[in-house]
């Protein structure tokens, strides 16, 4: 075995084995799922930043001075 041929192995040894497929495969199967996972994730987001505008807007209305969250 020549020196690059050892090279290549010894890469090949340490790098662990890709499961790309398996992981295609899976949001193949899961599609529909997943995409309303993210639908979900993306309404709280939008909640989430609804409330902190609110109580924002509360602050400031109540106290005269305008505090910045960031």
């Amino acid at each position: 075995m020549n020196k690059t041929e050892e090279k290549i192995k010894a890469l090949a040894s340490e790098n662990p084995v890709s499961r790309w497929r398996e992981k295609v495969e899976f949001r193949k199967a899961n599609k529909s799922r997943l995409k309303n996972a993210a639908k979900a994730a993306l309404r709280v987001l939008d909640a989430l930043d609804q409330n902190a505008y609110t109580y924002v807007l509360q602050l400031k209305s109540s106290k005269g001075d305008f505090l910045c969250f960031q």
